[in-house]
C-alpha cells in the first residue's frame, strides 16, 4: 500500500476509535432542582408546573434548600378551639402612675384609652410649613401623595376597611413668620433607663408655635373636624429635628381655642425613612399611638411590626386589641385545657384568610402569640424566601415602658420575643426584618428568635414546635412534660 494511503487509513481508524470510545461514555446527568435539594440563592424560584414551584429557603440547619410551594396560603380552620373571649386577657396594670392603664395607651383588653377611636372613618390633616430661611424645593403633593397612598393601601390590607382616613392638605406650603430655628420643639426622648431627655431648646413657647402654625392652617381646613394632624417640614430643613406635637392640646388661633392632636414630620423622621424605615410605617406608628396602641414591643426597634417602631405589617396582638382584624383571624387555646393541638398559620404578611396568629392563654394576665412570617407587599426590604415563625409573650400586668437602646432590659417590656430551645449556629440574612436601629443585638435575632421546621419554643409550661413549613406554617402546641 502506498505510504499516502496507509497514512489516510490510520487517520480514519483513529477517528473511528475515538468516536467509538465517545459513544461508550455516559453523558453527565442534567442537574434537576427538586424538593430538599441544596440551593445557593435565597428566594430563587424554579417552576415545576402550572400549579407548583420550588423556592430556595433557609432550614433549621442554616443550609439553603428548595421547598415546594403552590402559592396557596389559605389556612385550615380548627373546630375544637377555645372561645376567642378566653384569650382577651384584661389589662392588669395599676390605675395610677406613669404608663398605667389610664395613661392613654393599651396593652390588653378592654380598649378604653384612646385619643382617636380605633375603628371608623377619620380626617387627617397635613399642615406643610416652610420658613423665610428654608423654603421648600418641591411641591406638597410631590412630597406627600405617595406616602399617603401607601398608608391608605396598608389600612385596606390590614383592616379590610374598618378604619379609613380622609386626607386634607393644602396645595401650597404655609410660610411661617419667623426663621426655622424658632420652630424647634423641646421634644423629650426616652433614654435606655426609661427616663425622658429633652433634645431641643425652644426659642418660642409651645403656645406661640402652635398658634402660628394652626392659624395658618385654619384658612384651608376646619380644625375642629380633623382627628389628627401632621405638621410637615421640608426634608431640606436639616437642623430642626422636631417641631411641636401634642395630644388633645389646647391651641389658640384667631377663631378661638381648639383641642388638637398632632405630630411633626421633621428631620428625625425624614432621616429614619431615608435610612431604614418606610414612611407609611412611620406615619401609621404615631397615629396608632393615638388609636390606643402602646407598641414598641415585642422587640423595640426591630423592623418586624409597625408597632415595633420601624416595621412593616401590624403585629397580631396589636391588631387583636384594636379590632383591626376580626376575631376569627385568631386561634385561641387555653393552656389549662391544653393537651396537644396543631394549628396552621397563614403568613401575617399576606392577605389570604386563615389564622394570622395562635394565642395561648397562660394565665389571667399572660398569653403567648405565635405568628407566621413571609415576604409580602408591605415587608419593607425583606428578601424573597424569608419564611419563619416567631413567638412572643404578652404580660398585661407590666407597664408599657421603653428602654431605648438597652437590649438587656427586653424582658422588662410588656411583651418580648421568645427564644428557640436550640439557637441556630449562625444568623440568617433575611434582610430588613432583623435590622435594629439602636441596639447591638440585631445579628443575634435570627440565631435565637426565629424558628424553622423542627425548632421549638418552650415557655410557661407549653411547647410550640414548628412541624411543617411551606406555603403556610403548622405548629404543634402541647403541654411540656
Amino acid at each position: 500500500m502506498p505510504i499516502k494511503m496507509r497514512f489516510f487509513s490510520a487517520v480514519i481508524v483513529s477517528i473511528s476509535l475515538l468516536l467509538s470510545g465517545c459513544s461508550n461514555q455516559t453523558p453527565p446527568a442534567e442537574s434537576k432542582e427538586q424538593q430538599g435539594q441544596e440551593c445557593y440563592s435565597l428566594g430563587k424560584k424554579v417552576e415545576i408546573d402550572k400549579l407548583s414551584y420550588l423556592e430556595c429557603r433557609y432550614q433549621k440547619s442554616g443550609d439553603l434548600n428548595y421547598v415546594q410551594l403552590t402559592g396557596d396560603t389559605k389556612g385550615k380552620v380548627n373546630n375544637n378551639l377555645d372561645p376567642i373571649e378566653v384569650c382577651k386577657i384584661q389589662d392588669q396594670r395599676p390605675t395610677e402612675g406613669f404608663a398605667s392603664r389610664l395613661s392613654g395607651q393599651n396593652t390588653a383588653f378592654p380598649l378604653t384609652n384612646t385619643v382617636i377611636p380605633p375603628t371608623g372613618e377619620f380626617n387627617i390633616g397635613i399642615i406643610p410649613i416652610d420658613f423665610p430661611d428654608s423654603a421648600a424645593t418641591q411641591s406638597v403633593d410631590e412630597l406627600m401623595s405617595g406616602h399617603i397612598k401607601d398608608v391608605d393601601d396598608w389600612l385596606e390590607f390590614t383592616t379590610d376597611g374598618v378604619t379609613k382616613y380622609t386626607w386634607h392638605m393644602p396645595q401650597d406650603w404655609l410660610r411661617m413668620p419667623l426663621e426655622s430655628s424658632f420652630y424647634k420643639f423641646g421634644k423629650q426622648n426616652i433614654a435606655s433607663d426609661g427616663s425622658y431627655v429633652t433634645v431641643e431648646e425652644q426659642l418660642q413657647s409651645t403656645e406661640e408655635m402652635t398658634s402660628q402654625i394652626f392659624s395658618a392652617a385654619e384658612a384651608f381646613m376646619n380644625l375642629d373636624e380633623i382627628d389628627y394632624f401632621w405638621i410637615v417640614l421640608p426634608p431640606t430643613v436639616k437642623h430642626v429635628d422636631w417641631t411641636v406635637n401634642g395630644w388633645h392640646l389646647p391651641v389658640l388661633t384667631s377663631s378661638g381655642i381648639h383641642h388638637l392632636t398632632f405630630y411633626s414630620l421633621a428631620n428625625v423622621l425624614w432621616n429614619q425613612q431615608t435610612q431604614q424605615a418606610p414612611m407609611y410605617g412611620i406615619l401609621l406608628h404615631e397615629m396608632l399611638h393615638a388609636h390606643g396602641a402602646t407598641q414598641h414591643a415585642p422587640g423595640n426597634e426591630y423592623a418586624m411590626h409597625v408597632g415595633n417602631s420601624i416595621g412593616s405589617v401590624m403585629g397580631a396582638w396589636d391588631s387583636f386589641i384594636l379590632g383591626w382584624r376580626p376575631d376569627e383571624a385568631f386561634a385561641c387555646l387555653d393552656a389549662n385545657n391544653l393537651t396537644e393541638k396543631e394549628i396552621t398559620l397563614t403568613p401575617l404578611d399576606h392577605k389570604e384568610p386563615g389564622y394570622k396568629a395562635a394565642i395561648v392563654k397562660l394565665s389571667e394576665k399572660e398569653v403567648v402569640v405565635i405568628e407566621s412570617r413571609r415576604k409580602g407587599p408591605f415587608s419593607h426590604k425583606w428578601i424573597d424566601g424569608a419564611a419563619f415563625v416567631t413567638a412572643y409573650a404578652v404580660d398585661s400586668s407590666k407597664l408599657g415602658l421603653r428602654f431605648d437602646g438597652d437590649n438587656s432590659r427586653v424582658k422588662d417590656y410588656f411583651s418580648y420575643y421568645l427564644e428557640i430551645n436550640e439557637p441556630h449556629i449562625e444568623g440568617m440574612d433575611l434582610g430588613q426584618p432583623l435590622a435594629n436601629m439602636n441596639g447591638p443585638d440585631a445579628e443575634n435575632f435570627s440565631v435565637r428568635h426565629i424558628a424553622f421546621q423542627g425548632d421549638i419554643f418552650e415557655y410557661g409550661g407549653i411547647e410550640i414546635e414548628v412541624i411543617n413549613q411551606a406555603d403556610t406554617d403548622t405548629v404543634r402546641i402541647s403541654k411540656r412534660n
